[in-house]
């Protein structure tokens, strides 16, 4: 999947959808967008709950792959 996808035309068209946070708030850094979209596109293809997809996302090597995860 990861071969077939053009992550460059999909990452301007999921960046532009967003507006741009003030880093100098605080908090968490933010996943990246086209991560957060990769991760909605495992829960459909799967039927996954938010916590379901976080358990498979820790547990399976596929979807560290998909997702660009460092182990």
């Amino acid at each position: 999947m990861k071969a077939m996808i053009d992550r460059g035309s999909f990452r301007a068209q999921v960046e532009a959808q967003f507006t741009v946070s003030d880093p100098k708030k605080g908090g968490r850094p933010r996943s990246t967008r086209l991560m957060m979209l990769k991760v909605l596109v495992l829960r459909r293809i799967y039927d996954l709950s938010d916590d379901a997809a976080e358990f498979q996302i820790t547990d399976r090597l596929s979807f560290h792959h998909f997702l660009g995860l460092e182990l």
